[in-house]
């Protein structure tokens, strides 16, 4: 990428920086010069290093999902991430992880080790005891969301199924039929 952008400042007469910050979208530089490198940048089939982005607190596009072993029961899960970030033009990584404490350590793992922008638990495991883990990933500062992970009271982002619910509506649906 760096010889590109610097092409694109030559062609254009610019600084690197400033060629940076055209094809990034910042607001300081007008639309005429974000416009021409923008052209100059599609010529030349540039595609910007995500990596780079991250490493400057950008983000990268990328998500984590922490999950059991690979199942039947998981792989739904693991299609509607993953169509989900590709919608959104982001990556999935894939972390396998049987328990609770894993899925901790796995997490920890991911933030010292990976740039990701966030990161979805996903377990079948239920307990009551998680608010010390929580908080522990509460301070690795990075985004998390638990998927199917009924945690009742606790303060923490989750995506589930009441179960419950949808039997009752499934069994008054079919009493409904006949």
């Amino acid at each position: 990428p760096e010889p590109v952008i610097q092409y694109i400042a030559d062609r254009l007469k610019l600084n690197k920086s400033t060629v940076s910050r055209a094809l990034n979208d910042f607001p300081n530089i007008s639309e005429e010069t974000k416009a021409r490198g923008k052209k100059i940048a599609g010529e030349l089939n540039y595609q910007p290093n995500n990596i780079a982005k991250g490493l400057n607190g950008k983000g990268i596009k990328v998500f984590a999902l922490i999950t059991p072993t690979l199942n039947p029961h998981v792989l739904p899960i693991i299609r509607g991430v993953t169509d989900a970030c590709r919608k959104m033009g982001h990556a999935l990584m894939l972390f396998p992880s049987d328990y609770w404490t894993d899925e901790v350590i796995t997490f920890s793992n991911i933030r010292e080790r990976w740039l990701v922008d966030g990161i979805l638990i996903y377990n079948v495991i239920y307990r009551d005891d998680i608010e010390p883990n929580i908080q522990r990933l509460r301070n690795e500062k990075i985004p998390f969301v638990f998927i199917n992970k009924l945690l009742g009271s606790k303060k923490a982002h989750t995506v589930s199924v009441d179960n419950h619910d949808a039997v009752h509506q499934t069994i008054q649906h079919l009493h409904s039929l006949g």
